[in-house]
């Protein structure tokens, strides 16, 4: 018996020591990709409309993909549409402030950056939760080290937004089936169907 629970003492550890290096590596090639990748036009394409609609909504309170008031807050009000979904946008008018410059773009791929991470601790739990922790450990790995989790950091785009709150969402369905108080079942239910709703919010299919 007292071998057995050194051995389970041994494996728990090992299992942490491997949870902390998965993370740690997760989170250095996120943030190297953010800090080390060169956009040679990052207002551009798509991310061009998420900038227009973010700063029409701070600057006018209008919904538009309008180009042409950006950098200018004393412009004239463009007229609103809904051509992007506003998820994403709402979120870079967080992070806007004075100016669309470089500055902000640091403050938005450091901010998806973390948000990147959030997907990989996700998809971490979801794993283990669902395969046990060996299994979950070996998903997470090779999660933190896939290059699709990463390369869209620097860049204005939905798809890492999109993906933490669908991922989000998987795990609040995923605990409201684990728990056993009808309470907590709910309330989970409640807190998925919220995610899974903000992650359509954001959904680059969906455009």
């Amino acid at each position: 018996m007292h071998l057995r629970a050194k051995t389970t003492s041994v494996q728990k550890a090992l299992q942490i020591i491997c949870l902390v290096f998965i993370l740690f590596l997760g989170v250095f090639l996120r943030f190297a990709t953010a800090d080390g990748t060169v956009v040679d036009h990052p207002v551009r394409n798509d991310g061009r409309d998420y900038i227009a609609y973010a700063w029409n909504l701070k600057s006018f309170d209008v919904y538009s993909k309008d180009f042409e008031a950006v950098n200018q807050p004393d412009g004239v009000a463009p007229q609103p549409d809904a051509y992007r979904p506003p998820g994403y946008p709402l979120m870079l008018r967080s992070l806007l402030h004075d100016r669309v410059d470089p500055d902000f773009w640091m403050r938005t791929v450091h901010v998806q950056a973390w948000i990147a991470v959030l997907t990989l601790v996700c998809s971490l739990w979801l794993a283990i939760a669902l395969l046990g922790t060996w299994a979950g450990l070996l998903i997470g790995l090779l999660v933190a080290i896939s290059p699709h989790q990463s390369i869209y950091v620097p860049y204005f785009l939905t798809e890492t937004l999109y993906g933490a709150l669908l991922m989000a969402a998987l795990v609040f369905s995923v605990s409201s089936l684990k728990v056993t108080s009808s309470k907590c079942r709910c309330a989970y239910a409640v807190i998925a169907g919220i995610f899974f709703a903000a992650s359509q919010c954001c959904d680059p299919i969906g455009e």
